[in-house]
């Protein structure tokens, strides 16, 4: 490998330990361990488990809360929240067109 991708990869991993330190409530831990040792750093930050206090997720992951809490999630069940939701998601990129079509059909076949 040449120096040019060695740098890109080193980047890469800088900021992936970044974004999983910050998600584990150890943005610090992530900054040093990217900096200083790249792609094993990443695997180090992914295995530590979150800090203590931290307000994420990933502390509860697992657990009962954490499945409470996302069971609360309220999923629109009219027509027409169902339609503004898909509408959203494709607005957001995260549904083709064509999906879009069809889900929306769907929906609109149930009223």
């Amino acid at each position: 490998m040449d120096g040019l991708t060695l740098i890109l990869i080193w980047l890469a991993s800088l900021y992936a330990c970044i974004e999983v330190g910050r998600k584990k409530g150890r943005l610090g831990e992530g900054i040093a361990l990217g900096i200083l040792l790249g792609l094993i750093g990443l695997l180090i930050i992914a295995v530590l488990p979150p800090a203590d206090g931290a307000p994420t997720e990933a502390r509860y992951r697992g657990s009962a809360s954490f499945a409470q809490a996302a069971s609360r999630e309220v999923r629109p069940t009219t027509p027409k929240g169902r339609l503004e939701a898909l509408e959203e998601l494709r607005r957001q990129g995260l549904v083709t067109d064509h999906e879009f079509a069809a889900k929306r059909a769907d929906i609109l076949r149930d009223v």
